[in-house]
């Protein structure tokens, strides 16, 4: 299986040098199983403040925001990106379990949810809530029985190669604020399912000491 990680962020901070060791090494770990490489974009030509612990496949200066940036990628270089999966994540994460790209739809944007009201319960399927910064988020997740409402996380989304090729990505407007709202009103707009999937990361801005790990949906 061939994956591509993409690593997405206005600049390649060096505050989050320890993360990117970490994800160094979180890619060996799987690396001889399957396939992988790694791009990054970023608003600047930064990339040498990471390139001494990972190599990138592709380095792209884009000074749009984390969607747009994405979106430019799969428009410019779709037809040489041959992978199976594709993971957006930023400088900001830190992966603490395996991925399990099982457990994944190929016919799907799958995140942890930023909001999400409906019947499942998902171990780790919430970008917040969790221990750490933003604990007190409980009001954005609620059981109902009826319907769903899902808003994705946009820190980290997996998906398969089938959700490029059904225009996930196509070209947007380079608007003024991507959240993440806007990201999955893009999606649904294009007929693009949301699947809501759990795993366990941190995220902690920079300069920011306070850390915030996935949360659980119940």
């Amino acid at each position: 299986m061939k994956i591509l990680f993409i690593l997405v962020s206005n600049i390649m901070d060096p505050a989050f040098i320890n993360n990117i060791s970490h994800f160094s090494e979180f890619i060996q770990n799987f690396s001889h199983i399957h396939s992988i490489d790694v791009a990054a974009i970023s608003s600047f030509d930064d990339f040498h403040n990471y390139e001494h612990i990972i190599s990138f496949k592709y380095k792209i200066v884009n000074p749009y925001l984390q969607l747009s940036k994405v979106c430019d990628f799969f428009s410019t270089f779709q037809d040489l990106l041959l992978y199976d999966w594709f993971v957006k994540f930023r400088p900001e994460i830190k992966f603490l379990q395996p991925l399990d790209f099982n457990l994944f739809s190929i016919n799907a944007i799958n995140a942890r949810a930023r909001v999400y009201h409906g019947h499942k319960s998902i171990p780790f399927g919430a970008s917040v809530g969790g221990p750490g910064h933003w604990s007190g988020f409980s009001e954005d997740f609620s059981y109902n029985s009826d319907f769903e409402t899902i808003v994705l996380d946009d820190q980290v989304f997996i998906f398969h190669r089938n959700i490029i090729l059904a225009g996930a990505f196509s070209p947007i407007q380079p608007y003024s604020r991507q959240d993440e709202w806007f990201h999955s009103n893009i999606w649904s707009s294009r007929n693009i399912s949301l699947n809501v999937v759990g795993f366990l990361i941190s995220f902690a801005r920079s300069g920011d000491h306070h850390i915030a790990f996935s949360g659980n949906i119940n």
